[in-house]
């Protein structure tokens, strides 16, 4: 048998467990989760190898409208990897209604016009919508497999990754196979604050978070990081650091906890708070923080 290789785009809307999945199949978490829109800002490739197959998953921003620059970015990034993609994995929330933004999802989807295995996610939930979605798939003319899966409990997964290993091309390795990404370490350990950040900030002020890593230092039994984190009003900043430095304090306890568990040793990690005022409405904010 052949050896297989290609690269996947996947896509969806948020929540519908992109990440989760990616995460999984890879075993190891790349990605951060949240139940916080936007969450996945920019291509992340997860790379699957087996005896069989090298996988680049491509996971791109969950799609809805855009509504500032950095919005933009997230739209253009998830097109550009449709068309660079050899196929799709088209992940879809089973436990919620079809709605509006899911049919203009699927509409882009279909109109790339390539090979498309859909996975309908969340099927050990409760309320259940898998007739609805199906009766959407079946009125399009989609090139597609649907394969119902839980992420979350590891269900139907073999099955998602045969049905993509049927779908891709003879090809070469093109990672060493103990390679699980392309982003560096210090992307990782960025995504991790910004995730408590996520998890611990409420209302409009974590979606407005951007984690910058000053410095990334290996030492023979530590990691030095210093990292600043940017918010969009001076207001926030008030909240970001919190009553005695509580919140801050909180944030850094935290992700200093997931890395030092993710790298193995020691971790030695400082942030600072900065405000960069209504940065993902300015274009060259958006470039400068590395959204291009």
């Amino acid at each position: 048998m052949e050896f297989k290789s290609g690269y996947v785009a996947v896509v969806g809307r948020p929540n519908a467990g992109k990440s989760t999945l990616l995460n999984k199949l890879v075993k190891f978490n790349i990605s951060i989760i949240s139940d916080k829109p936007q969450t996945t800002r920019d291509i992340i490739n997860f790379i699957y190898t087996d005896d069989d197959a090298q996988i680049i998953f491509m996971d791109t921003p969950g799609y809805q409208i855009a509504r500032n620059k950095l919005g933009d970015y997230m739209d253009k990034a998830m097109r550009s990897a449709l068309e660079d993609a050899d196929m799709i994995l088209y992940i879809i929330d089973g436990s919620v209604p079809f709605k509006a933004g899911e049919k203009e999802l699927m509409d882009i989807v279909t109109s790339a016009n390539k090979d498309v295995v859909i996975a309908i996610n969340k099927i050990d939930k409760k309320e259940s919508h898998i007739d609805e979605i199906i009766a959407e798939i079946n009125s399009r003319n989609l090139k597609s497999i649907t394969v119902p899966i839980s992420a979350g409990n590891d269900e139907n997964l073999d099955k998602l990754l045969d049905e993509i290993k049927n779908i891709l091309k003879p090809g070469p390795m093109y990672y060493d196979g103990e390679y699980l990404t392309d982003k560096p370490m210090k992307f990782i350990v960025s995504e991790i604050i910004r995730q408590k950040c996520l998890l611990y900030l409420s209302e409009e002020i974590p979606h407005g978070i951007n984690i910058e890593i000053l410095k990334y230092e290996e030492l023979e039994d530590s990691v030095n990081i210093d990292a600043i984190i940017y918010c969009e009003r001076d207001s926030h900043k008030g909240i970001v650091i919190g009553k005695d430095a509580s919140m801050i304090k909180k944030i850094r306890l935290a992700a200093k906890k997931d890395i030092k568990a993710m790298l193995d040793t020691e971790v030695n990690l400082k942030l600072n708070v900065k405000v960069a005022k209504n940065w993902r409405k300015n274009e060259d904010k958006v470039k400068f923080f590395g959204y291009k």
